[in-house]
């Protein structure tokens, strides 16, 4: 009887053990589901940040460089017409040492005032302040269904949600300017809601995770040029 008691027992310890560990287990799987990756990615450390008489794209294409899987998009402030001059971009110096990508970036959007950043998942995008609240803003015009059906390029699905976008018509063009922009395997979604700047998120981190884009020109005649791991000296706003 002894006996078959201490192996009850036993038994009983062992299911309850079993029980804790399956319980640390399911605690440990929900805390990784609820971990943000891109703000986890956001504390990584730089080891040396330096801009000589550089812009904020300079600074940006510097940070794109960095072995991180966070991916970059920049938005120009764009000129009323085409055939306007450039808007001058603010030149400066900075040296950051040993400082978190969210603390460069919170620099050179203080270094040029006129922008600012935030983060949608894991792409950082960086434009104007001066658009904030501007519905009528290209990349703040929000796409109640987007429709893709095997599309196999990133310039595909831009054209087919900006021609999903609610009247009035908008131009884009296209510029080729990070690699290659098609996708791994043709793409097929279905979302409701989303602005065009997270659209444009989204096709680009559809080439590589790391994927981004660059909009420049006018607000009469823009042009996205997507690269496919970090943003490239070429794609300005002369293109």
């Amino acid at each position: 009887m002894r006996s078959l008691a201490l192996a009850v027992v036993v038994a009983s310890l062992m299911a309850a053990t079993d029980l804790m560990l399956l319980l640390t287990l399911g605690v440990l799987d929900a805390r990784a589901q609820t971990v943000d990756l891109g703000e986890e990615l956001l504390g990584a450390r730089v080891s040396e940040f330096e801009i000589r008489n550089g812009t904020l794209f300079d600074g940006l294409a510097r940070l794109s460089t960095e072995p991180t899987q966070l991916s970059f998009a920049f938005e120009f402030v764009l000129t009323a017409h085409p055939h306007d001059p450039p808007i001058p971009e603010e030149r400066f110096s900075v040296y950051m040492n040993d400082k978190t990508i969210r603390e460069d970036l919170t620099m050179l959007c203080s270094a040029d005032g006129r922008y600012t950043w935030t983060r949608d998942g894991t792409t950082i995008n960086v434009y104007p302040k001066e658009t904030i609240g501007d519905n009528s803003y290209l990349m703040n015009r929000r796409l109640p269904k987007l429709e893709l059906k095997e599309v196999s390029a990133a310039e595909g699905a831009m054209f087919a949600a900006v021609a999903q976008l609610p009247l009035p018509f908008e131009q884009i063009a296209f510029a080729q300017a990070g690699g290659d922009t098609s996708f791994q395997k043709p793409w097929s979604t279905a979302l409701e809601n989303l602005t065009l700047r997270q659209t444009l998120n989204l096709i680009a981190r559809n080439i590589t995770p790391r994927g981004g884009w660059v909009l420049s020109g006018s607000r009469e005649f823009r042009t996205v040029g997507f690269h496919n791991q970090r943003i490239h000296a070429s794609q300005t706003k002369s293109e």
